[in-house]
């Protein structure tokens, strides 16, 4: 009878690998818009895919030893409840049978000032309109800036899709709906658009699926 713990073991192990891969692009503005000169390749992409199949083959291999020992119910009570699981399945899926799942990346600036501590500001009332023109009011200025990667994932082109389009007023997206051009829209999991933080996300719920296979019976 087919065991998969050892064989999961190992593939969690790539797994984790491969997250740490991913983690070094986290906050970083990639330089030539993250790909590479050598193969035109972009690395950030190449590691998103390999943790596609890896973390398929983790419930794949659980999914074996599932059927064999009767224990499918219990299976299906985790993976067919685990939205992340579901995204991430969709994502491999047109990874491998459609089209190579792309990213984009935004970067954010935020721009703060510090008053100018002098005795002459000590007063609340003294912050009136005249004031605040002053340099002195603006001496220190701090900027932060904040990088985040997004999975992108493509929209097939309708005339549902247009009116929706035409309704918003997104002319640039509705005249490249209107041309052939291929849309892409940002993967958001439960409000969030952070491809390292959805991807930590998937990570901890295969950590959880294990548990939960072992403690079910059918990851042994």
């Amino acid at each position: 009878m087919y065991k998969s713990k050892r064989q999961i073991e190992k593939k969690l192990e790539q797994v984790k690998y491969t997250q740490g891969l991913i983690r070094r692009y986290q906050g970083v503005l990639l330089s030539n818009n993250g790909i590479d000169p050598v193969t035109g390749a972009r690395p950030l992409i190449v590691h998103l895919s390999a943790l596609f199949a890896e973390g398929r083959s983790v419930i794949q291999y659980a999914l074996k030893q599932a059927k064999e020992t009767g224990r499918r119910t219990a299976y299906d009570e985790f993976v067919k409840r685990s939205e992340v699981f579901k995204l991430f399945r969709r994502l491999r899926n047109r990874d491998i049978h459609e089209y190579t799942v792309s990213m984009q990346t935004t970067a954010y600036a935020t721009l703060s000032f510090s008053p100018d501590p002098s005795p002459q500001a000590t007063e609340p009332s003294s912050l009136d309109g005249k004031t605040l023109q002053g340099p002195s009011m603006c001496k220190r200025a701090r900027t932060e800036a904040r990088v985040v990667h997004t999975i992108l994932e493509r929209v097939e082109t309708s005339e549902a899709l247009v009116e929706e389009l035409e309704r918003n007023g997104q002319v640039e997206l509705l005249q490249a709906a209107k041309s052939g051009e291929e849309l892409y829209v940002p993967i958001a999991f439960e409000g969030n658009e952070d491809l390292h933080e959805i991807c930590d996300l998937y990570v901890t719920e295969l950590e959880t699926f294990v548990a939960y296979g072992q403690a079910n019976g059918f990851i042994s």
